[in-house]
């Protein structure tokens, strides 16, 4: 304890231009891997290669990454994680131009589009992944599937093992070999989550994506843009989406940036939805709760050898209705002016890989995970 207190000592006073990161967990509950943001450069050089995070409480160089969150060109952020006890406040020390050894990290959270697959674009990080389509997708075959979707899949994954490259590679990923499988059937539905206009009562979707980019990979975030191009509602009315996905490493959900562009009416009904019905996912239990920020959460039965699957959608606002379509997608719906951003986020899990083993721990999880999303900590940097 006492080599440790003199470390920090000694950094400190070697690093005298050092920024303080001040974070309190607003919670009275433990939250592991939490993603902390601080704009960058603040001041400074600016030198990425010789930055360094220092875990003031643990004395070491913990992981970082740079990202151009609003994708203009310019690193506008650092992003580093750890966990908070209930309550906690922790410091963190930014170190520019420091000659400390940085901290062994990989590219855990990753993004891509897959031309060898057709054009799917997929992401993953440690815990979880994900894949949407593309137009290719859609040609009837055999130059595509016929498959019109914008609705998300789901891989279930071993903890810590990267598996878009592999799947594939391999080709044959709805058997697991080891590493997961893709058990889980979209259709053109929602899926784990997806967007719905509703006019008249009635859902109208997106086709498969027109174009989808990685804007950054790294140790703690991977991040991407998708665009759905424009399509009629009815009335005169058409709607294109831009979608922006984060993923955070130790994270299950994804969290989604929708941005509607309306032309021929001011407003529209939006919908979130997440497929709730037994026509494709055979679920054991559905859980709705539109008290305090919308939460579906759905659970498989067990499938053979290959367990159970749980999905989960989250909106961090009060929803203003709900609505069923005949693709047995439940839906959380809210107004939406154009232009207007709104999230929301989707999540997975697979009780093979996780200590999650019942639809009532998913449910304890995905309220964990809402509470959290509505008490972000408080960051501080002086």
């Amino acid at each position: 304890m006492a080599g440790s207190e003199l470390r920090k000592y000694v950094i400190g006073r070697d690093h005298p231009r050092k920024k303080t990161v001040t974070v309190t967990n607003p919670l009275g509950r433990f939250r592991p891997a939490e993603t902390v943001s601080v704009p960058w450069p603040s001041e400074g050089s600016g030198d990425a290669a010789g930055l360094r995070v220092f875990d003031v409480r643990h004395g070491r160089v913990i992981p970082h990454q740079l990202a151009d969150t609003d994708g203009d060109g310019t690193t506008d952020t650092l992003l580093f994680q750890s966990n908070f006890r209930p309550g906690t406040i922790r410091d963190f020390w930014i170190l520019e131009n420091s000659c400390l050894s940085e901290a062994s990290s990989a590219d855990v959270c990753f993004s891509r589009p897959v031309p060898e697959r057709l054009d799917d674009f997929a992401w993953e990080n440690d815990l979880t992944a994900h894949r949407i389509y593309g137009p290719a997708v859609a040609r009837p075959a055999p130059e595509g599937e016929g498959l019109v979707s914008s609705g998300t899949d789901v891989w279930s994954k071993r903890a810590g093992a990267p598996v878009i490259n592999e799947f594939y590679k391999r080709g044959d990923y709805h058997r697991d070999h080891g590493r997961g499988l893709d058990m889980y059937n979209v259709g053109p539905g929602r899926g784990c989550g997806g967007i719905a206009v509703f006019r008249d009562g009635k859902p109208h979707v997106s086709g498969n994506w027109a174009s989808a980019r990685t804007l950054y990979n790294g140790p703690v975030q991977t991040a991407f843009e998708v665009v759905y191009a424009p399509w009629d509602i009815g009335g005169g009315v058409r709607v294109a989406e831009t979608r922006r996905v984060t993923l955070d490493a130790g994270n299950r959900f994804s969290k989604v940036r929708s941005v509607l562009n309306v032309r021929g009416a001011e407003t529209v009904k939006a919908g979130v939805g997440m497929d709730t019905g037994k026509r494709r996912n055979d679920y054991e239990a559905v859980m709705e709760d539109r008290e305090s920020g919308g939460l579906m959460t759905a659970w498989s039965r067990p499938r053979k050898d290959d367990g159970c699957l749980g999905t989960a959608v989250i909106v961090p606002w009060v929803p203003e209705g709900r609505a069923v379509d005949a693709e047995g997608c439940t839906y959380l719906l809210r107004k939406v002016a154009n232009g207007e951003p709104f999230e929301w986020y989707m999540g997975a899990v697979w009780d093979k890989a996780s200590p999650i083993r019942s639809a009532a721990g998913w449910e304890a999880e995905a309220r964990r995970v809402r509470e959290c999303i509505g008490h972000p900590l408080q960051v501080r940097v002086r």
